[in-house]
């Protein structure tokens, strides 16, 4: 189904404007619209828009309307097209809330207009029995002159039954009685709701709340930008290191910047970051204004290696994302941490998304990390968008980055393909490391093999202690066994600093793992790392790279990709 809409819009500011005059015309076609050009008005520009309703992608025109709609001023309004499809309660979710907060509503304000339009849209799509291909669910929202938000959804589904719908009873279990839960939950979030049988064209659904304040203001680029300026004043920010009684505060800040994304548990559970903030397992940086903590980072040691410190935990409250607090926060973790000896490891490690590439020129900028491995799918990729959830479908590559404070003199074991893009990245290290391809090592009587298992992220490491002469069995077995427990990337750590088995490369080859890099995780001690996926097809262009180093690693990873599976593009059936 596509949507041809007219739009005619007046060029003068708005105080020369009586009003902005919109006309909608839709038509079902079946032919594909073609661009055309129309002569531009001096005075009025017409656009013309074909658009596609396909997912995973909806159709979204968000518009400014000054108009009369019988007696009601809309003063701002907003469009969204949803497939029927269940990911399209993603779509609606990121829609209302980014739609709301140019509304100067409050994240608490927002979440009875998120709930009830995830209940109404979740109604409609449960209920909707074999929807064809064109038909759309339409989600409209009007902020009203006296400060009251509407939401309608306009569908083609089955009607309702107004009588029989506001019936339900809190004691009653019966599948019928369920069925009707979803309005009475609307009715206890929304101060009104409507039901409206529009005959052939089905069936709206509408609900309001009065929300005091909220009121739209067209910016500019340049408005927003000097506006933030102006609004985010951080001369009163002060900074500190944490202490165990900031664990509250912090578990709070954790949820407003990754929601349950958050790779470490700790930050979830006070009573546990209470503890490691007291034994010294993690030492951090606070921001706090007001009394109230709106950043932090800091560093993380781990008892498994005891010659690592990791940066990281990086967060920053949503509304002071577009200020300078990242920079002057991460100057501040330099002056109060990383400077000073009593917190120095011989390794510093951290982990960086690749989903955006400004995480990794902050951590290259701050402590002069660079990259020693690409951890592909590593984990799934977190929806920042509303950071309200890890989506399984895709997964997402990370940066291992690593800074050595002292000067390392030792021999990596490599097979010689692999030397060329690795000495590159090692001569951004303090370090005066030799790469040899010696491939003569004495095989043990067995192979041994340790697990490092990564629940959330459905990943796990296998770390070889010892080869033996079965060792590409043994390893076999071992991915199997963890396929079988859901484990969806495995990492295969192979010892760096003693010659390697014969033939790594193509024995490796055989298990489907294929190399990632070089990392260290205890003083000389630096480990080939490859990895096993999941059938997971790789789709290297969406992996965004910062630094040279890092995509020379990347543009090598994806050569030894396709030696070990050939040439696949994603979404092939290879």
């Amino acid at each position: 189904r596509m949507g041809l809409e007219i739009i005619l819009s007046n060029p003068f500011p708005v105080e020369q404007q009586s009003c902005c005059a919109i006309r909608s015309l839709r038509r079902r076609v079946a032919y594909p619209a073609y661009p055309c050009k129309l002569p531009r008005h001096r005075a009025t520009t017409i656009f013309i828009r074909a658009f596609v309703a396909i997912f995973p992608y909806a159709s979204l025109l968000l518009r400014k309307v000054k108009t009369m709609n019988q007696n009601k001023t809309k003063l701002c309004q907003g469009i969204l097209q949803l497939p029927y499809d269940l990911r399209s309660l993603n779509v609606l979710r990121v829609f209302i809330s980014e739609s709301l907060s140019i509304l100067n509503i409050t994240q608490k304000e927002m979440q009875p207009f998120i709930l009830a339009a995830e209940e109404i849209c979740s109604h409609i799509l449960f209920n909707h029995i074999s929807p064809s291909d064109d038909e759309l669910i339409m989600v409209n929202y009007h902020l009203l002159q006296d400060s009251v938000l509407e939401f309608e959804f306009h569908y083609m589904g089955t009607p309702i039954r107004k009588d029989e719908v506001a019936t339900y009873k809190d004691a009653d279990a019966s599948d019928d009685n369920l069925d009707k839960l979803w309005y009475h939950l609307v009715q206890g979030l929304a101060d009104d709701v409507k039901l409206l049988n529009l005959g052939n064209d089905g069936w709206r659904i509408i609900f309001s709340k009065k929300i005091e304040g909220a009121h739209y203001v067209r910016r500019s680029s340049q408005e927003l930008h000097n506006n933030d300026s102006e609004k985010k004043d951080l001369s009163d920010v002060t900074y500190r290191l944490s202490t165990p009684a900031d664990a509250a505060a912090l578990v709070d800040l954790t949820h407003k910047t990754y929601a349950y994304t958050f790779a470490e548990p700790e930050f979830y559970y006070a009573e546990h970051l209470s503890e490691a903030l007291e034994n010294g397992s993690i030492v951090s940086v606070v921001s706090e204004l007001n009394g109230e903590i709106i950043g932090h980072v800091g560093l993380a040691y781990h008892s498994d290696y005891p010659d690592c410190a990791e940066i990281g935990m990086l967060m920053v409250s949503p509304e002071y994302r577009q200020t300078r607090l990242t920079f002057i926060l991460s100057k501040k973790f330099k002056e109060l941490i990383l400077n000073k000896e009593e917190y120095r490891k011989n390794i510093f490690t951290t982990v960086s998304t690749t989903d955006h590439t400004a995480s990794q020129h902050m951590i290259q900028k701050l402590a002069s990390l660079y990259p020693a491995m690409l951890m592909i799918s590593a984990c799934p990729r977190a929806d920042y968008e509303k950071n309200s959830e890890l989506t399984h479908s895709k997964r997402e590559a990370l940066v291992f980055g690593i800074r050595l404070t002292y000067e390392s003199e030792s021999t990596i074991y490599l097979p010689e393909i692999h030397h060329p893009v690795m000495d590159s990245l090692f001569e951004q290290l303090n370090a005066n490391l030799t790469l040899s391809d010696l491939e003569e090592l004495t095989y043990a009587e067995e192979t041994k093999i340790s697990i490092e298992p990564f629940e959330l992220s459905y990943s796990a490491n296998i770390i070889v202690e010892s080869f033996s002469d079965t060792w590409v069995d043994v390893l076999r077995k071992k991915i199997y066994e963890l396929r079988c427990s859901s484990i969806k990337t495995v990492n295969i750590m192979v010892p760096a600093w003693n010659p390697l088995p014969q033939n790594i490369r193509a024995n490796m080859k055989t298990l489907n793992a294929f190399f990632t890099g070089v990392p260290i995780f205890a003083k000389d001690k630096w480990y080939i790392a490859y990895v096993c996926l999941d059938s997971e097809i790789v789709d290297f262009e969406e992996i965004k790279i910062y630094s040279q180093e890092a995509q020379e690693l990347l543009t090598h990873i994806q050569g030894e990709y396709e030696y070990v599976f050939g040439k696949i593009t994603a979404g092939s059936d290879k």
